[in-house]
């Protein structure tokens, strides 16, 4: 039964209504609380990015700050005749309005508080007063409770204020205080009676967003310790006028115990890791009320009702029409998403969240692009399936994207080559049954299959039971060397498991001897137009297939040459075998095979050099020596019995230590 197929026209309104549905559920998932938390990251961007808006206020910052404390000599909290002296040094200065952002609740000393008293007197109604609210665990549960100044300093003429901000769930201070106590609104209502100019916004709302003047220091800061002898540092006239505001700027003067370091988080947090004063908080909240910059944010369903009709477009105009034109209409909608968002915040002080947008339209094209992608994978899948049949993984991917490399012929590279070889394996199985044979050769065949492809080599062939693999190619690799010996190291480290296998079935344990060898190589598609296959051919890679076999020679089951051994990363744990010239071959090969024991590798070493120098009196006593501390070392035995015959017949004069190495 064939599939069902809608016309052209109906499969053109699905699409549309798809996108309405997938742009509805998108909507739901953005507005989690998760995603919501989030969404503050987005209105810092807008704030950072954007010019910051005028101070049309004047607001200077009277700052506690560490070095006005330690030039005081005076611990925090400061007497109150401190306090009482700055207020009437301000007030000489003409100042419009003194705000504290210090908690004034507990009393001190008699004199003290009078002279504060007597200060807020003198100031005629210029003072305002901290409030914060606070919990408290009791029997009956948790309580809120306000805690106001003295009732004596509220009675000499000041006004209290809650000083409390409100905090985002990353710790930001983004939202304006609504409270009707808050002390921006305190200020901005103070202000409005004695200022004519100053009209200020005091609506109220959880949607209302601060715009910060930058990053903390944005205001005129002047240190406490100059405010106390105002006169005699500040300019005559500078503070005529200025809402001044005084509150704790540093942390070392927290004494632990009495008070909280007042830093907080601001959108500017993000790029230099500072926090701003409280302080300079209210300041900023104050002069954003008076100059009307508050940035309202706009409702839940009208973003999401953003979302809902772009993802609908994205998917009624491209879904189905090829990733080139969904990426055309993603750039649009984003251009016009980020337009849009940035004209209503910088010209109407409007947030409109385009963030949540953004990323949906992203999620659909990702999801479109996997479909299309699914379909061309399905079109190749076939093909695909009987290349990785005798090719490894990697060259499939690299003749998927290039095709053209299927065609005959090779290239010059450099490779790392490794061949492979059973002990005896060709005897053991003339007692085998065939399908013994093929049974213990298909289990070794698949471990050694897998170690090659673990260390990303390419597997060429199985020859009897031998295997052949390279590294370098069709991907040149630099660090083919590693590979291939890792390689090695592995496959060796796999036999154990291998014979045990073969244990339980009665066969006898096989040793594997492994050659490597680095080199120039003919790599490619080689074959005749019919039957092809990828290998390497070329003069380094029969060395390797002659080290392979004179680990025989030597008693080694890895052999690989100082070609390799010049490759690799590291060189260390490897022990000089010897220096051979192959029959055929005009250079010298340096051998080497993995050892464990750092000091055997020194003790052959010294032994090595002795002898390929032709101090043959050293050179026994060397291998003697490694004889004796290692009783079952298969190499000292056929030196000892090359010197005694050097001892008889030397070397040629050009000698360097070379040996002919004529068994395969």
């Amino acid at each position: 039964m064939s599939s069902l197929r809608l016309p052209p026209p109906w499969r053109h309104r699905l699409g549309w209504v798809l996108g309405l549905l997938l742009g509805a559920v998108l909507a739901l998932l953005t507005a989690t609380a998760p995603v919501e938390a989030e969404l503050g990251r987005e209105y810092d961007l807008w704030s950072r990015s954007l010019p910051a808006p005028p101070q049309s206020l004047p607001i200077v910052v009277v700052a506690i700050d560490d070095a006005s404390i330690q030039a005081a000599g005076q611990r925090w909290p400061w007497p109150r005749r401190l306090h009482a002296r700055l207020i009437d040094s301000l007030l000489d200065q003409g100042v419009a309005l003194i705000a504290f952002d210090v908690l004034f609740d507990q009393p001190s000393n008699e004199a003290d508080d009078a002279a504060f008293e007597a200060a807020i007197r003198r100031a005629g109604g210029k003072v305002v007063l901290a409030s914060k609210i606070v919990t408290e665990d009791t029997p009956a549960g948790r309580i809120w409770r306000r805690v106001d100044p003295l009732p004596r300093f509220l009675a000499a003429g000041a006004e209290t204020a809650l000083v409390q901000v409100a905090i985002d769930r990353d710790d930001v201070v983004r939202r304006q205080p609504d409270s009707k106590g808050a002390l921006w609104r305190v200020l901005a209502q103070r202000l409005e009676r004695l200022v004519d100019e100053v009209a200020a916004d005091l609506t109220t709302g959880p949607d209302r967003y601060i715009r910060y003047f930058g990053p903390a220091g944005s205001f005129d800061y002047l240190p406490v310790q100059q405010a106390l002898d105002a006169s005699r540092h500040v300019a005559p006239g500078a503070l005529s006028g200025s809402l001044v505001m005084v509150g704790r700027t540093g942390v070392a003067a927290i004494d632990v115990g009495v008070a909280e370091p007042d830093l907080f988080k601001t959108p500017y947090s993000a790029l230099d890791g500072n926090r701003t004063p409280g302080v300079e908080v209210h300041a900023t909240l104050v002069a954003n009320a008076v100059g009307h910059h508050l940035v309202e944010r706009t409702s839940a369903w009208l973003s999401a009702l953003l979302l809902i009709v772009c993802v609908t477009l994205l998917v009624g105009l491209a879904g189905g029409r090829g990733l080139r034109r969904q990426a055309l209409v993603v750039s649009w909608l984003s251009l016009g998403l980020v337009g849009l968002g940035y004209g209503l915040f910088r010209w109407q002080q409007v947030w409109l969240p385009v963030l949540p947008t953004l990323l949906s339209l992203g999620l659909v094209q990702l999801g479109q692009g996997y479909l299309v992608y699914r379909r061309e994978r399905r079109a190749r899948l076939e093909i695909r399936r009987m290349l990785a049949l005798y090719l490894p993984e990697r060259l499939v991917h690299e003749l998927e994207r290039h095709p053209e490399r299927l065609a005959l012929g090779g290239s010059q590279r450099e490779l790392t080559v490794m061949f492979t070889d059973l002990a005896g394996f060709a005897s053991l199985a003339e007692g085998m049954d065939p399908a013994e044979v093929a049974e213990a050769l298909n289990h070794y065949f698949a471990a050694m299959h897998q170690q090659v492809f673990a260390c990303e080599g390419t597997l060429d062939k199985f020859i009897g039971d031998a295997i052949m693999a390279f590294w370098g190619a069709p991907l040149a690799d630099p660090l083919q060397a590693d590979r291939a010996l890792a390689c090695a190291c592995a496959m060796q480290a796999a036999m154990p498991a291998i014979n045990a296998r073969l244990a339980e079935h009665g066969w006898p344990a096989l040793t594997m001897r492994i050659g490597l060898h680095s080199g120039h190589a003919v790599v490619g598609n080689l074959g005749s137009p019919m039957r092809f296959s990828y290998t390497a051919l070329g003069d380094d890679v029969n060395l390797a297939a002659r080290l392979e076999g004179a680990n025989k020679f030597y008693g080694t089951v890895i052999l690989l040459s100082g070609e390799t051994v010049t490759r690799l990363s590291r060189r260390d744990g490897l022990r000089r075998v010897d220096r051979v010239r192959v029959k055929g071959r005009a250079q010298t090969t340096d051998l080497y095979t993995p050892c464990p024991d750092p000091l055997l590798i020194a003790a052959t070493e010294a032994a090595w050099q002795a002898y390929a120098a032709g101090n043959w009196e050293e050179a026994e006593r060397l291998w003697q020596d490694i004889l004796m501390r290692w009783p079952d070392d298969a190499l000292a035995p056929r030196y000892l019995d090359r010197i005694e015959g050097f001892m008889v017949v030397p070397p040629m004069d050009d000698w360097a230590g070379e040996w002919v190495l004529t068994e395969k």
